[in-house]
């Protein structure tokens, strides 16, 4: 039976609303969620929604098509089960770019990886890692910085055959995390090139500095947007892209993207009870690894140097550094979560808006060796070992998302909900987000009304309103109603937070119909009631484009 609940419902017409590609739907009877689903955009049931108990609703997420949101209008609201819309909210910016780049300003960058005009002094240039981009949303976390790059002398064949040594390139640093109800964290220091060594018996060129590439701060958190106890929800925002790793002989790797925001959920109910006794989800995603620093290597034509003596020693040779890692990626802030109802309201259940951990910096690339058993007539033994480019540090923390409650003054609520809306950690950790309670909306649940009396009966079975959903004209139609019940009568129109939108008394030249001009009306649900000889109907439309 409940299966077939399910799926009854489900050949209801679409309209498109206008958040992004969020669609808005209108399901006439029940809504029951009896299997594991992924919902998005604006649901309005003409009567209850009920996840069921061990029930999983997944919010499609906003990259997947710019809605990453769930809005349930229903007359009454259960939550048994879960909804969870973690990592559905803006997207993280993009990872930044490797160090891949080899340059010289003497000509000689294939120096790097062989031998290039050996007899001579050059320089050689490897490119640093680039910062990742700022993540999506108000609140996105900024972008890490490009790198430094890492340069030093090639090999120099003279009388005692002087190697190179270049040192590695930094990487670009650690992506801010993203905000919204509370501030993300700084991104971290990107992981700096080396230019250090030790060796044994074996000279370098100095013809060029020998100058590493030097780790830069990380990028700044996210702004905070919104309010924290306003009407106002939204998405969580995205964290800024890791930084690329820096290069050296080998190429370093790119950062990974900012973790996504969490989603967002709105849930009103409009003439019944509101009960959470599930979760309700909406956290922000960790961030990613920043891009690994690439390793060191020696420069020499196949196995041998670059110079025409028969010795073949490490003096013959450039060898390079390892470079440095990137930083990782920001976390996404925590999306929102919005509970409302001027009926009982019973929220005992789990609320999350937590923001996610940064990402891991990137690991510094390796450094490479040479050792030299001289052979007799070619000098001392030789030895040289450069050293491994230092590890980036994480991505900073998303902030806390924000949590509201609007619930009525009854005396039946029970409102004990376990909130969590702690921020991720990074080198750090983020700022809280914010939880919002408000429990002073005027009560209407009121005692249970009386056995419909013949007025009653006839003002509900013949009183509609067309068409549902309307865009510019309401028609309001009274059927076959004895004219004398309306005598005096009033038609009043209420937005879902019981704000007077419109009122009419009526006359008897409206006793035939009335059409009421919707087009300064914004896209939503709103009640129209019509009070007539002491009898109150109302009847629910959808107002659209």
């Amino acid at each position: 039976m409940k299966l077939s609940t399910f799926f009854l419902i489900l050949p209801f017409f679409i309209i498109k609303n206008h958040f992004g590609q969020c669609d808005s739907t209108i399901i006439q009877g029940d809504f029951f969620i009896t299997n594991d689903t992924t919902l998005s955009g604006s649901y309005y049931v003409l009567g209850s929604f009920h996840v069921l108990d061990n029930i999983n609703v997944d919010v499609k997420k906003y990259s997947n098509n710019s809605c990453g949101l769930l809005k349930v209008y229903a007359d009454k609201i259960i939550i048994d089960g879960t909804i969870d819309a973690s990592f559905a909210g803006y997207s993280g910016g993009l990872g930044g770019g490797k160090g891949d780049l080899v340059s010289s300003s003497t000509g000689d960058a294939g120096g790097l990886t062989g031998c290039s005009d050996s007899g001579n002094p050059g320089q050689i240039e490897v490119e640093a890692g680039f910062g990742g981009a700022d993540g999506n949303g108000s609140g996105g976390g900024f972008g890490g910085k490009d790198g430094r790059s890492g340069s030093g002398p090639k090999q120099e064949c003279t009388s005692s055959d002087d190697a190179g040594l270049v040192a590695g390139a930094s990487g670009g640093s650690g992506g801010g995390g993203g905000s919204y109800g509370g501030y993300g964290e700084y991104g971290g220091f990107a992981g700096d090139g080396v230019g250090t060594y030790n060796k044994s018996n074996l000279g370098l060129s100095s013809a060029y500095a020998i100058n590493p590439g030097y780790g830069k701060s990380g990028g700044d958190p996210g702004d905070l947007y919104g309010t924290n106890t306003g009407l106002d929800i939204d998405l969580g925002s995205g964290g800024g892209g890791a930084g690329g790793g820096g290069r050296s002989y080998s190429k370093g790797v790119d950062g990974n993207n900012g973790g996504s925001g969490g989603g967002m959920v709105y849930l009103n109910a409009l003439s019944d009870s509101l009960i959470v006794t599930g979760s309700i989800i909406v956290n922000g995603e960790d961030g990613d690894w920043g891009g690994y620093g690439g390793d060191g290597g020696t420069g020499q034509s196949s196995s041998s140097g670059c110079c025409s003596d028969p010795c073949n020693d490490c003096g013959e040779k450039t060898f390079s550094c390892g470079a440095g890692g990137g930083g990782g990626s920001g976390g996404g802030s925590g999306g929102g979560i919005f509970l409302t109802s001027n009926r009982i309201n019973y929220i005992t259940g789990n609320l999350n808006s937590n923001g996610g951990d940064g990402g891991n910096g990137g690991v510094g690339g390796y450094g490479i060796g040479c050792s030299y058993n001289a052979p007799f007539g070619c000098g001392g033994n030789q030895s040289i070992s450069t050293d491994f480019g230092e590890d980036a540090e994480k991505g900073g923390g998303g902030g806390g998302g924000r949590i509201k409650i609007f619930a009525s003054d009854c005396l039946g609520n029970i409102i004990l909900p376990n909130v969590d809306v702690f921020g991720g950690s990074g080198e750090g950790s983020a700022d809280p987000g914010y939880f919002h309670l408000d429990n002073s909306l005027p009560c209407q649940a009121g005692s249970p009304p009386p056995p419909p009396l013949s007025i009653q009966e006839t003002l509900d079975k013949y009183f509609s309103v067309f068409p549902n959903p309307a865009k510019d004209l309401l028609n309001v139609d009274f059927g076959n109603v004895n004219y004398a019940f309306l005598v005096n009568a009033e038609i009043t129109i209420y937005d879902v937070f019981g704000k007077l939108i419109c009122q009419k008394n009526l006359s008897s030249n409206d006793f035939l119909g009335v059409f009421i001009d919707l087009s300064e009306f914004n896209n939503g649900i709103y009640i129209l009631k019509l009070n007539a000889n002491k009898h109150l109907i109302e009847r629910k439309f959808l107002k659209i484009n």
